[in-house]
């Protein structure tokens, strides 16, 4: 009996020696199985973070376009050239003030670089600038009220020259305007 007692105890040693040897060769394995899971966290989480920040970044671009926006727009430079409703613009300004324009000429647009760097490929640093030349005749207080009238036009002119040559009752004059044109990306249409 006592043979089988010590063959038990022997095959338990053995049994329990196999079961902590495996047991080491394979620890690390299941430790490293843990820390794949870590590696993988740390890369979603990062992921995560870039996604995150992309979209604050796109947020902000697009706030600083609409204040970009608001900015141009305050400036009164228009985007576009449309001499019809220059023209318009014009005639009512005119019209309201009592002066007769025998001759308006447009220019042709100009263009002018405006300081500072571009901002990327799809901006561009560059406006038009479109001269009005008019003739025209009236009194001298109508003369005086276009001017105002000039100055706070929605289509924001700027008076570059005024010459007027009067007489006993009329003031025939010629007046040189011009206003700016940005111009406008596709990218931003």
């Amino acid at each position: 009996m006592r043979n089988n007692n010590v063959l038990k105890l022997m095959f338990i040693i053995a049994a329990a020696s196999a079961s902590i040897f495996m047991l080491i060769n394979n620890l690390p394995k299941a430790y490293g199985m843990f820390g794949k899971t870590e590696d993988e966290y740390i890369l979603l989480s990062s992921q995560y973070e870039n996604m995150f920040d992309n979209i604050r970044n796109k947020k902000n671009y697009e706030n600083e376009m609409s204040d970009l926006m608001q900015r141009i727009s305050s400036l009164n430079v228009k985007e576009d050239i449309r001499q019809e409703q220059v023209l318009g613009n014009l005639d009512e300004i005119l019209s309201g003030c009592d002066i007769e324009a025998f001759e308006i000429l447009f220019s042709q647009p100009q263009i002018i670089h405006v300081g500072g760097e571009e901002l990327n490929e799809n901006t561009s640093n560059e406006a038009r600038k479109v001269s009005v030349n008019l003739k025209f005749t009236s009194n001298y207080v109508n003369v005086l009220k276009f001017m105002d009238a000039i100055q706070e036009s929605q289509m924001g002119f700027t008076v570059e020259k005024v010459q007027l040559n009067m007489d006993e009752n009329d003031v025939f004059g010629e007046a040189n305007l011009c206003f700016y044109v940005l111009t406008m990306d596709e990218y931003y249409e």
